[in-house]
């Protein structure tokens, strides 16, 4: 876990900070470019799932999988 951290803050998508009431700890938060990056994979994501839906479904199979989502939301938050 220690080296994939610090890969990430070398490669300035993660930022560390010493908590400022127990200096034992360290804080890590993602850092603005660590955000851009989230954003664009997030995007990219997205137009390749519109992208599917657009090539391999028929809007009546799109409709029903819109129906269906809020029960796989619920399913999905049953098992975290």
């Amino acid at each position: 876990m220690g080296a994939t951290l610090g890969r990430l803050e070398e490669l300035g998508l993660v930022e560390r900070s010493r908590d400022e009431t127990d200096g034992r700890r360290i804080l890590l938060a993602v850092s603005a470019s660590g955000r851009e990056v989230m954003e664009r994979k997030r995007d990219a994501r997205a137009r390749q799932l519109a992208d599917a839906l657009d090539d391999g479904f028929t809007p009546a199979e799109v409709d029903v999988l819109a129906k269906a989502a809020p029960l796989l939301e619920r399913l999905a938050a049953a098992l975290r």
